[in-house]
C-alpha cells in the first residue's frame, strides 16, 4: 500500500503502447512539477532508454508545443502557462496538475489527446490521485473518511461549500463516508462519464469496467443515478448489494459474496473462473503481457491469491492446474499445456 504515486511505478515496462504514452504524459507532469528528485531524474533516464520510450516521449512534446505556443486567447492565463512550464513558485505537484487541467481546458483540449493514433484520457495523467500498476492508493479526505484506489486508478477530490465529490477518472475505488462536519451537510457524490453515485452514509466500492460503471455496497446505502436518465431517475442500492449501469440503464442487482472488497486486502478471490479470465484479472496488477493457450483457456480455477506477488499467483496456479508457465521474459508471460 502506498500513500501517494511513485514515478518508478510509471517507469515499469509496458503492456501496451498505449501505457508507453501514458507513461511518458507521467513524465511529461513530473518535469513540469519543478520538484523531480535525483531519484525521478534517474528512474526517468532508464525508462527513456527502452525500446520505443523515446519515440513515445517525442510524441507527449505535443502537449508541451501546444502549451507554449498559446495565444492570450487561447490560454486561460499566460503567467499561469508560463508558471507551469518552467516548475516555479514551489507549487506541490499535485497543484501542478490542476493547472495543468485547467490549461488544457482552456486550450480546448477534449478528454482525449491523441499520441501516435492511441488515444489518451489526459484527465487521468493529470487527475489529483493515482495508482501505479499493482498499486494500492490511501488518501485520506478532509471529512474524515477515506478513498482506497486499486491498481492503475486516477481520481480528484473536489470539496466544495455545495458539495463533497470524487470524480472517478479510471479504474476502481474503496470508499468509507464519514458524517459531514459543514455547517450545512452537503451531499457525498462520486461522478463518473456514466453517472454519478451519491452516498447515504456507507462503505462501497465503484470500477470502471466494460463501458459502464458497477457498484457495490457493503455498508448503508447508495443512489445510484444514469447519466443519460432524467434528473429524477435515481436507483436505490442496499448494503450487501452490487449493481451495473452506464448511461442509459441500470442491471438487476445481485447479492455481494465478501464482506469487503478482495483487493483491499491484497488478494484475488477466485470462484469457478475460467483460466482465461483469470489470467486478465492477474494482467491488471503487472506489467508486461500475461498470454494464456487457448487449450487451457476453459480450466476452471477457485482459490485464494496474492495480488501484490503475482509471480508467486502464476507458480500456484502451475500447482493447481495442468498448465506450465512460462517466462519468456519477466514481462511476458504464457500459461500453456504442460
Amino acid at each position: 500500500m502506498t500513500s501517494r504515486n511513485r514515478p518508478e511505478a510509471a517507469a515499469s515496462l509496458p503492456s501496451a503502447a498505449l501505457d508507453l504514452h501514458e507513461q511518458a504524459l507521467h513524465w511529461l507532469v513530473t518535469h513540469w512539477s519543478g520538484e523531480m528528485s535525483a531519484v525521478e531524474r534517474r528512474a526517468f533516464e532508464q525508462w527513456l532508454a527502452q525500446p520505443g520510450h523515446a519515440g513515445a516521449w517525442q510524441q507527449v512534446q505535443r502537449i508541451n508545443g501546444l502549451l507554449h505556443d498559446a495565444t492570450l486567447d487561447q490560454a486561460p492565463d499566460r503567467a499561469l502557462l508560463a508558471d507551469v512550464l518552467r516548475g516555479a513558485g514551489g507549487r506541490r505537484r499535485r497543484e501542478r496538475r490542476a493547472l495543468l487541467r485547467s490549461l488544457l481546458l482552456g486550450l480546448g483540449v477534449g478528454g482525449v489527446v491523441t499520441l501516435g493514433g492511441h488515444v489518451v484520457p489526459w484527465r487521468t495523467m493529470v487527475a489529483e490521485y493515482r495508482s501505479g500498476r499493482g498499486e494500492r492508493t490511501r488518501v485520506g479526505l478532509a471529512d474524515g473518511g477515506e478513498v482506497v484506489l486499486n491498481t492503475a486508478s486516477a481520481l480528484d477530490v473536489v470539496y466544495d461549500a455545495a458539495a463533497r465529490r470524487l470524480l472517478l477518472r479510471s479504474g476502481e475505488i474503496f470508499i468509507v463516508t464519514a458524517p459531514d462536519t459543514h455547517a450545512l451537510p452537503r451531499p457525498f457524490v462520486v461522478e463518473t462519464d456514466y453517472g454519478t453515485i451519491r452516498a447515504l452514509g456507507t462503505r462501497f466500492e465503484v470500477a470502471q469496467e466494460n463501458e459502464g460503471i458497477r457498484v457495490a455496497v457493503y455498508e448503508g446505502a447508495v443512489e445510484v443515478r444514469p447519466g443519460g436518465l432524467a434528473e429524477g431517475a435515481a436507483t436505490r442500492l442496499e448494503a450487501g448489494r452490487q449493481m451495473r449501469f452506464d448511461r442509459h440503464a441500470v442491471q438487476q442487482d445481485i447479492a455481494l459474496v465478501q464482506p469487503r472488497p478482495a483487493w483491499t486486502q491484497g488478494q484475488l478471490i477466485a470462484e469457478r473462473m475460467t483460466l482465461d479470465a483469470f489470467l486478465a484479472e492477474v494482467a491488471r496488477y503487472r506489467s508486461g503481457f500475461v498470454r494464456c493457450d487457448p487449450d487451457v483457456a476453459e480450466l476452471i480455477v477457485s482459490g485464494v491469491y496474492p495480488l501484490d506477488d503475482t509471480d508467486r499467483t502464476l507458480a500456484m496456479l502451475a500447482q493447481a492446474l495442468p498448465v506450465k508457465v512460462v517466462f519468456r521474459t519477466p514481462y511476458w508471460v504464457t500459461v500453456t499445456r504442460p
